[in-house]
Formats: structure tokens, C-alpha cells, sequence
């Protein structure tokens, strides 16, 4: 799927992260109508972003951006903060990564820092963080 830019936000999902997102709204369509998201300032060790099915009810204070059919919610948090977001769905689980702002500074320890990127090939943050939901 292409990405689609909000106040300078990228969204990219992959084709089965989208299908997977539609599939979920679809068997909910009672409850849920969008998908919600919410920024969380972390290390990088852990994710900046928290995803939720939510309806639209008293949800002022959130940007709306539909992106091929789904219809996305972002607190100022996630507006102010992060870049990109990427969506991808494997092994059952959507994960995403999400780019922070080129001018945020990064808050991670050196320990934690350590911990988050001790998989092979990676050796600091970037100003990044993937995680699964």
C-alpha cells in the first residue's frame, strides 16, 4: 500500500498489515470504527506508540486521516514526535515501527539503549523503534 502524509506524518502499511486492519474493523464494525493511536514517550526500548479499535465519540483532540479506507486517529503527541509509521503483519501480530522527528533528541540510556538494539547488525537507536502489538 503507499504511504499517506498527515502534518508531515508518513503511514505505510503493508498489504496484509491493511488487510488484517480491515478484516479487524470489518468483525467489529458494531463497536469500532477507526483505528486509534496515542503517543508514548519511552526509551527506544520500548514502543511510542499504543494502537486501539475505538469509535469516533468524543475524540476532539485527535487528527483524523483516512488511508485507503481505514480511518486513523493521532493524538498531538504522535503529530509532534514521530515521522513515520510503519505497519506489517507477520506471524500474526501487527508490528510497527515508528521513525521519531529528526530534531527530538534521543532519551535513551546507554544501557537501555544496549538492550534494545543487542540483535544482531544493530548498534543504536536511529531514532527509531519497532515494536509488536
Amino acid at each position: 500500500m503507499e504511504g499517506d502524509i498527515i502534518n508531515n506524518l508518513e503511514i505505510i502499511l503493508s498489504k496484509e498489515a491493511y488487510n488484517e486492519f480491515k478484516s479487524l474493523l470489518e468483525a467489529n464494525k458494531k463497536d469500532y470504527s477507526c483505528v486509534r493511536m496515542s503517543y508514548l514517550n519511552t526509551c527506544c526500548k520500548k514502543s511510542h506508540i499504543d494502537i486501539y479499535l475505538d469509535d469516533l465519540l468524543n475524540k476532539t483532540e485527535y487528527a483524523s486521516k483516512n488511508v485507503d479506507g481505514i480511518l486513523f486517529l493521532f493524538d498531538k503527541g504522535i503529530l509532534d514526535n514521530i515521522e513515520k509509521i510503519e505497519f506489517i503483519y507477520e506471524n500474526s501480530t501487527i508490528k510497527i515501527k515508528s521513525t521519531s522527528k529528526g530534531n527530538k533528541i534521543n532519551t535513551c540510556s546507554k544501557a537501555a539503549a544496549k538492550g534494545c538494539h543487542s540483535r544482531e547488525g544493530a548498534s543504536s537507536c536511529n531514532n527509531c523503534n519497532c515494536s509488536s502489538h
